[in-house]
């Protein structure tokens, strides 16, 4: 049994260790722009202001970065990973910067300029990150900044400008 144990512990340390050599080059914003999006599930997140965070699938409608305020736009980039080893895995912290005078959430009363939220990432791959325009007080004009962080390096950096009709 403590064979066992030790094997495993070695595989473990081993497996601990490849993650840990994963090296991120750069991101590289392969599209940015309005996007069509179909929810596919909402998690619960403190950290976003709506309280949720919906996970979604689309495609770019058009590239562009002066975003409508109206409800139901969608907007975004897809970026790809590089870096070694491919398929290796690595932590990114998405952040949101909302312009002045930020969303205010009426249900919780809190106010949000930053939202952020981390997630693992493989080496090579290729993911979208956005934002959809769900309540009256997410169409705050102005500009927003999507940045992708990989520990404390800003990795890739898209400003969108949203504009009343």
């Amino acid at each position: 049994m403590r064979t066992i144990l030790l094997l495993l512990s070695s595989a473990l340390s081993a497996t601990g260790a490849f993650a840990q050599n994963a090296h991120v080059d750069r991101i590289e914003i392969v599209e940015y722009g309005l996007y069509d999006l179909k929810t596919i599930k909402k998690v619960d997140s403190p950290s976003i202001a709506s309280g949720l965070l919906v996970v979604t699938e689309g495609s770019l409608m058009k590239q562009t970065t002066t975003i409508p305020a109206k409800l139901g736009v969608a907007f975004g980039y897809t970026v790809k990973i590089h870096g070694s080893p491919e398929g290796g895995t690595v932590t990114v912290r998405d952040i949101n910067i909302v312009p002045e005078p930020g969303l205010h959430n009426p249900k919780t009363g809190h106010v949000v300029y930053r939202e952020e939220a981390t997630y693992t990432r493989k080496i090579g791959e290729t993911f979208r990150s956005d934002y959809q325009l769900s309540y009256d007080w997410t169409l705050v004009p102005g500009k927003w900044v999507f940045q992708l962080w990989i520990d404390n390096r800003k990795m890739a950096e898209q400003i969108f400008t949203l504009v009343k009709d």
